[in-house]
């Protein structure tokens, strides 16, 4: 990065474009909050980030390799494509909404909702998160390593939701149901590659459950409260 101070986000924003058009990796230090941090990377760039991001951190993410080592702000990852965003804190609430492919990591605690209207993709919460996770979740999976607030999986209409901790609440057209052994296969997968804290043993993963939709269309008649 250059050597004057940055504060904007449209000037961090303008430095990570001219650096990543010598180099493919790129760090940042210093951030303080600013938003909309490192939108749109396309396949092939490295962004490591030192600070706390605000709102829309590695939005619209192409296929870029994301890395913060402090809090999010909330949409982390809002309409990514491709790629990978790994936050080494927690992060506010919108974790991956309208999520199309690649996979977010957090690796502390979301304060809200997580992957709303996602439709493909893996999101991964090393820790509890909020209401509403899954809201009309449409593909994809969401990993959940702890426990979950009111409304888990209201209206989804597929993909898959574990859980290692209780929700406080299904939401509408939601159901649970114990892991089988392709899914404790595909959460060790998942293991090896982000590491949960809480997992110190490989018979933890029979801890999980998973919450999948009852119908497919839970909007059209189909289910009911």
């Amino acid at each position: 990065m250059a050597e004057k101070q940055i504060f904007t986000s449209r000037e961090i924003n303008q430095a990570l474009a001219k650096q990543l058009e010598v180099t493919r990796t790129v760090q940042l230090t210093g951030l303080k909050g600013q938003h909309c941090i490192a939108v749109g990377m396309a396949t092939g760039s490295v962004v490591q980030v030192a600070g706390n991001a605000g709102d829309f951190f590695g939005a619209l993410n192409s296929g870029g390799s994301l890395t913060l080592n402090g809090n999010a702000g909330r949409f982390c990852g809002d309409s990514m494509l491709a790629g990978e965003i790994v936050v080494n804190g927690d992060a506010g609430w919108g974790v991956g909404q309208y999520m199309r492919g690649g996979t977010i990591a957090v690796k502390g605690e979301c304060k809200g909702p997580v992957g709303q209207l996602m439709k493909a993709g893996t999101i991964l919460i090393d820790g509890p998160a909020g209401r509403e996770v899954g809201k009309y979740l449409m593909g994809g999976e969401i990993v959940i390593a702890g426990e979950t607030g009111e409304h888990t999986g209201e209206n989804m209409m597929g993909g898959v939701i574990f859980l290692r901790g209780e929700p406080r609440s299904l939401g509408l057209n939601a159901r649970t149901a114990k892991v089988a052994a392709g899914d404790i296969e595909r959460l060790k997968f998942l293991h090896k590659q982000y590491r949960f804290r809480g997992i110190t043993e490989e018979e933890m993963f029979s801890e999980f459950q998973k919450v999948t939709p009852e119908h497919s269309r839970p909007l059209t008649g189909e289910a009911g409260r």
